[in-house]
């Protein structure tokens, strides 16, 4: 069988750190092409990793005849770009968020059934190393039933951000708050916005500083609490289940599981800070090899192997578009309680 062709729209950080070096980690495949805005930040990205042909225009784009292509270019753009890809028969993935609506995404995914294509969406973080290991703690049901979550995401913006998040509804919010949303929605299916305050400051280009959002589900809850405001950059995901709470760090890409306890008498306190220390070691050796090879894809290397296969095995893209659209639900219900939508 011949290596699928794979084209990249965008050349940004997304592109170059994420898609780029995992479609190269794949022999099933072959990176033929990119696109960018200007020819000379698609000839620099082909450059750097060697792909054949750059384009600026998205028709000589597509006369490569590729089977894949990765859109990881603004969300703004995402549903026109995905739309004219599938309709020249291109199996896509999209970055997150899916669309800026749930319009658009309903036009996409009736795209991708007339067309016959994989629609993907990049909820990576769903395939990073602590995201899987936990997902084997559920299966195995040593979590039995999660009763609620909190995802807490701080920021001093001083990272690499996109240039283009201060024209989006909430700004830097809307591009991140998807990850957190598909997230809660793994482990608490039939979530609903119960409410969502936002602070009137705002901290350099980035307006609100401040988002909180209630979820509930019957008896269970969660709660989102971001501020953009903050001394350092932290993103980190809680979960109360019925055997177990749960700390997963986003960025360090590291978890901690910790078992029932007993009395809380001091035997019992040292038992659980001398496991939360010993798997914290083990966490950090891993994560620290994995930066020391650079391979931290956060979950991208998993998901683009695993759209690879369903292409090829004629199987469900591994995000399926009509779970991506729940995230754009949630997503609309809550700019609407914020008021950033009318």
């Amino acid at each position: 069988m011949r290596p699928l062709k794979v084209g990249i729209i965008g050349c940004g950080t997304v592109a170059r750190n994420r898609h780029a070096p995992c479609y190269k980690l794949d022999k099933r495949c072959k990176l033929v092409a990119v696109m960018a805005p200007t020819r000379s930040k698609a000839k620099a990205f082909a450059e750097k990793f060697n792909i054949p042909r750059y384009y600026d225009n998205l028709d000589d784009f597509l006369s490569e005849k590729l089977d894949i292509v990765s859109i990881c270019t603004p969300p703004q753009t995402h549903a026109k770009l995905a739309i004219t890809c599938m309709r020249q028969g291109l199996h896509t993935l999209v970055e997150k968020p899916m669309a800026m609506n749930p319009e658009e995404a309903f036009r996409m995914i009736k795209e991708a059934e007339k067309q016959g294509v994989k629609l993907c969406v990049c909820h990576n973080f769903l395939f990073s190393h602590s995201m899987l290991s936990l997902s084997d703690l559920n299966r195995e049901n040593k979590l039995g039933e999660v009763c609620s979550a909190l995802i807490v995401r701080i920021s001093n913006l001083k990272r690499a951000v996109p240039k283009w998040y201060p024209s989006l509804p909430g700004g830097l919010f809307f591009d991140e708050a998807p990850h957190m949303l598909y997230l809660l929605n793994y482990f608490l299916p039939n979530l609903e916005v119960s409410n969502a305050i936002a602070s009137s400051d705002g901290v350099l280009d980035q307006k609100p500083r401040r988002v909180e959002v209630y979820f509930v589900e019957g008896d269970k809850s969660a709660l989102i609490t971001v501020d953009y405001g903050c001394s350092r950059d932290e993103w980190f995901l809680y979960l109360i289940a019925e055997k177990a709470f749960v700390r997963i760090d986003l960025f360090r890409d590291t978890i901690i599981v910790l078992g029932k306890g007993g009395r809380h008498d001091p035997i019992d306190v040292l038992k659980g800070s001398l496991s939360e220390i010993m798997q914290s070691i083990f966490q950090l050796f891993k994560a620290g090899l994995r930066y020391s090879i650079r391979r931290q894809y956060y979950g991208h290397d998993k998901l683009i192997s695993s759209f690879i296969t369903s292409i090829i095995q004629d199987t469900p893209p591994p995000v399926k578009a009509e779970d991506a659209t729940k995230v754009v639900n949630l997503m609309e219900s809550i700019l609407r309680k914020l008021e950033l939508v009318k």
